[in-house]
């Protein structure tokens, strides 16, 4: 091969930084920030400051890009010092968008959008089309979180129109551009125009290669169907928002953390309190993470804690008497029973209802039917030992209580003395005096022979069916059954 044909170490160095430069407009930076660490080192080795400079800064980009904000913040930070050091002119061109993005995390959103007016301004001066176009992006985010629609509006189709002038392709700049385009649209109830942008972009294959902003399009697709109250749909597309951030391991916790606040927004009209359950947990977890970056956020951690306690309260009591609920009941009492198995202890279970109920209903009225339930359920709680005992509503105006800790013949005793509590009770509604009494089933897993909570129940259904067939506001006792 001829000497002359072969490329100067600055030329290969180059050749991998214009490679890295293409991946990066692709939304690779999992192959582009690497290759910009290897070349900014090689560009330092051989003495090429320029180059090492433009590295750094295409470097913060890619960081800012997979929402690792700490380290690019922190090249930011290093850029001009290192120019000072370096004898480098700053490329403002590239540096106004991050050091805009470094003001507007601090809240100072002015200069934010100033910096941004100015490196759209120089990128078109010098044809530089896609600085041009990430800067009108950026300024388009601050407009909309102003509540600047149509300023938005208009400084997104300016970067689309630099996307189409550019010779590199853009996707994800494009992606950016579609994205805040559909945000505002949203935001002013144009969903027609909105569904326009989303039809424009759907099966576009560029809009894989930038995870962060398909994430952030699922992320406007769940808004799209929440404003059609389309809630299992809108639930679907914030999940799958979730999921791309977890599979590419995007660091913008805080978009993140805004994207599962949505969520659990979804969950809640769903009324659906496992998926709320599940998306308070990852809350959480990501406000954990997001404390790493910013330490102001530990507040809000601690208030997602709280709620998380009392969204977990929530689940496991009735919501008219504030006991527990049947599904509370069944975990815990399962628990129990498996440990009294394993260590040949009893618990007992009494099951019981409210006799001739529907009369009541019928008689009162159903507000007077709910007045009946929780005053019952408030006598039951405060006569019994909560530490070893389950109060539950287990449906309608049954109720179960289990006692652990006890043998069969004390649990029978206290099953008893609630029983005749229950059975002397005469509730006061509105001026009206109503008297109830109750039918109630026992069984004890130690002499009836069960292992599982369903087992015991249905001895103590059975017992308290009998109990019923006898003439009511009585207490029978499940029959032994032999092993």
């Amino acid at each position: 091969m001829d000497a002359t044909s072969i490329p100067s170490p600055y030329e290969q160095i180059k050749k991998t930084v214009d490679t890295a430069h293409l991946l990066s407009n692709e939304g690779r930076y999992e192959e582009s920030i690497p290759m910009l660490r290897v070349a900014k080192m090689d560009f330092e080795a051989i003495g090429c400051y320029i180059d090492v400079l433009h590295c750094h800064i295409m470097l913060a980009k890619d960081f800012f890009h997979i929402g690792d904000l700490k380290s690019a913040f922190q090249l930011v930070n290093e850029y001009e010092p290192l120019c000072a050091r370096h004898q480098v002119t700053p490329d403002y061109a590239k540096l106004y968008p991050m050091l805009g993005l470094l003001y507007a995390n601090r809240q100072q959103y002015e200069k934010a959008k100033n910096y941004f007016r100015e490196s759209y301004l120089l990128g078109f001066k010098e044809q530089d089309y896609a600085t041009a176009a990430h800067s009108l992006n950026l300024y388009a985010s601050l407009t909309f979180n102003e509540k600047q629609f149509d300023e938005t509006l208009a400084a997104v189709d300016l970067a689309i129109e630099c996307i189409d002038r550019a010779t590199l392709s853009l996707p994800v700049e494009l992606c950016c551009a579609k994205n805040l385009k559909i945000r505002a649209l949203l935001a002013q109830h144009r969903l027609a125009d909105a569904k326009h942008v989303f039809d424009s972009i759907n099966g576009r294959d560029f809009y894989h290669s930038a995870a962060k902003e398909l994430a952030n399009t699922y992320n406007l697709y769940a808004l799209y169907y929440t404003l059609l109250e389309e809630f299992e749909q809108a639930f679907r597309m914030q999940k799958q928002a979730v999921r791309l951030f977890r599979e590419h391991q995007i660091k913008d916790y805080q978009l993140l953390a805004t994207m599962l606040e949505q969520q659990l927004t979804i969950a809640k009209k769903l009324n659906n309190i496992d998926k709320v359950l599940i998306t308070y947990e990852e809350y959480v977890e990501a406000l954990k993470a997001l404390i790493e970056y910013n330490a102001n956020e530990e507040f809000a951690l601690a208030s997602a804690n709280q709620q998380m306690v009392e969204i977990k309260e929530q689940a496991e009591r009735d919501s008219l008497t504030g006991i527990y609920n049947r599904r509370y009941l069944e975990d815990t009492a399962s628990q129990w029973i498996e440990k009294a198995h394993e260590t040949n202890d009893n618990v007992t279970i009494a099951l019981f209802d409210i006799d001739k109920f529907k009369r009541i209903n019928d008689t009162y009225g159903h507000l007077a039917g709910d007045h009946v339930i929780q005053y019952l359920a408030m006598k039951c709680k405060k006569n019994v030992v909560e530490e070893t005992t389950i109060v539950a509503r287990y449906g309608g105006d049954e109720f179960v209580v289990v006692f652990k800790q006890l043998t069969p013949l004390e649990g029978l005793e206290r099953a008893e003395n609630l029983f005749t509590l229950l059975s002397s009770l005469v509730v006061d509604f509105e001026k009206i005096k109503i008297p109830i009494s109750v039918s109630m089933g026992v069984a004890h897993t130690q002499v009836h022979n069960v292992h599982t909570f369903k087992q015991a129940l249905q001895a103590a259904d059975e017992a308290l069916y009998a109990s019923k067939q006898n003439g009511r506001g009585r207490l029978t006792v499940a029959q032994k059954k032999e092993v």
